[in-house]
């Protein structure tokens, strides 16, 4: 058969000719699948029209305590359509909805309707399927659930939004348990081949990852308490963090709790295997007053001054440092900050400000650069092991802004092969013009054999030896 020959054919197939179709399967030919689902049946031929079919009549919501209109307004201005144009009945895949639009609207109804205690019901609301199922759930009275099986809402989400390279997720299975005292917990991620968390290699897991993690588990846990977007930037106005242990480079579990005595703040700590090795005190800023970005504020600006040897802050990769122009006054240390557009971790946040743990990380570094003098030093190739990270700001930190760091060391104490070093400081604008917020940290740094024998005696506490 020629090109064009079964078009012909088809054409007087259809006109009612007798058609020999084995004249077209001399060679091979390629069979097709067809779909599985019926097409839908409307006629076009000529004479043969059906009735339209007649659309069932829409029941309106009954718009109890102005829950219906309150949903279909925050329905519509996510995605941005007339409140007039949402139908109750309409799926909420018909409407647009993703997994992350749903926990964004719950999370927006639960703010916006707080007498109703939506957050016990959080879990089967992201189940329904439209706004009338939605509305349903969330009208009806108490939920299904035992006083002591508390309902958990999976927080995987709000982590992921916060977060372009999910190679930068250091939490798994993040879920807060509601009830009188709702609790977030997700497991440790423990990736050995993240550019900045092992840099260099470690016998354990460092405090920053320990931090980060923490940091994580507490935006997704605050996104989802105070109704917001999964993407919406969250900032840190204080942060502390305590290491009584060594972490292993085993499973690990973070939890974390509101602070009764401080609004917008949590505390949480990180276990491994019923042994405490980090403790975290997290207080976040006002969303409006302090994560706005200042007008004609440029983002991140091309790094300036001359960054300090990776060697000097124990890094090998120069991408991961964030000091440059050092110079000491006396007993004082200052540096300004220099974030490369390389290093991917620290630009991953959301928001247009520098976050608290790339502040912490570069006073780290800051303490590393003077730990590596020699009065110092507990001893040539001595292990510096992280006690406490502390930031208190005063405003934002923004992309790109030029901040300085001034430290001064509070002295080291020398016992036996390990040296107690603290340093604390303050984060001020170019020529002390404006003083941004303040900082403490201190590490212990080890001698090789000390630190050998310390963690066997901490692996013992873990085995129950």
């Amino acid at each position: 058969a020629r090109a064009g020959d079964l078009c012909r054919a088809s054409e007087a197939w259809v006109e009612g000719v007798a058609v020999d179709w084995q004249a077209f399967r001399a060679k091979p030919v390629r069979k097709l699948c067809l779909p599985t689902y019926p097409f839908e049946c409307k006629p076009y031929w000529v004479g043969t029209a059906l009735p339209l079919p007649v659309a069932p009549a829409v029941v309106p919501f009954a718009d109890q305590g102005g829950l219906a209109s309150t949903l279909i307004r925050i329905a519509a201005e996510y995605r941005g359509l007339s409140p007039d144009v949402i139908t109750p009945d309409a799926t909420f895949g018909e409407l647009g909805f993703d997994s992350i639009g749903m926990m964004t609207l719950v999370s927006r109804l639960t703010a916006a309707m707080p007498d109703l205690n939506l957050g016990d019901k959080a879990d089967r609301l992201l189940q329904a399927k439209s706004l009338r199922a939605l509305m349903a759930i969330a009208d009806s009275d108490g939920h299904d659930t035992r006083p002591d099986t508390p309902e958990i809402v999976d927080l995987h989400l709000y982590a992921q939004g916060q977060k372009q390279n999910k190679a930068n997720i250091t939490i798994a299975y993040p879920v807060l348990h509601l009830g009188k005292a709702p609790q977030s917990q997700a497991q440790l991620v423990i990736d050995e081949t993240h550019p900045l968390f092992f840099d260099h290699p470690l016998d354990h897991v460092s405090g920053l990852q320990l931090a980060e993690a923490m940091c994580q588990l507490g935006r997704a846990t605050a996104l989802h308490q105070q109704g917001l977007d999964p993407r919406a930037a969250v900032f840190m106005r204080q942060l502390r963090f305590d290491f009584p242990a060594v972490c292993a480079k085993k499973a690990a579990e973070i939890s974390l709790r509101a602070d009764p005595e401080s609004a917008h703040a949590y505390r949480g700590e990180v276990t491994q295997a019923g042994l405490v090795v980090a403790q975290g005190h997290l207080v976040f800023a006002d969303s409006d007053a302090d994560t706005r970005q200042r007008s004609g504020e440029a983002l991140r600006e091309p790094a300036i001054g001359r960054r300090i040897s990776k060697a000097r802050v124990n890094k090998s990769h120069a991408r991961n440092v964030l000091l440059a122009d050092l110079g000491s006054d006396g007993n004082s240390l200052r540096a300004r900050l220099r974030v490369s557009p390389k290093a991917d971790f620290y630009g991953d946040f959301t928001g247009p400000a520098e976050d608290g743990i790339v502040l912490l990380e570069a006073v780290r570094q800051i303490m590393r650069a003077i730990s590596t003098d020699e009065k110092h030093s507990a001893g040539k190739g001595g292990l510096g092991l992280l006690r406490h990270m502390e930031i208190i700001l005063n405003r934002t930190v923004w992309q790109g802004e030029a901040v300085e760091f001034y430290a001064n060391t509070q002295g080291s104490m020398v016992v036996g092969g390990a040296a107690l070093l603290s340093v604390q400081g303050d984060i001020v604008a170019p020529d002390g013009a404006e003083h941004i917020g303040r900082f403490a940290t201190s590490a212990t740094q080890v001698a090789p054999e000390l630190y050998q024998a310390w963690s066997q005696k901490v692996a013992g506490k873990r085995d129950g030896i």
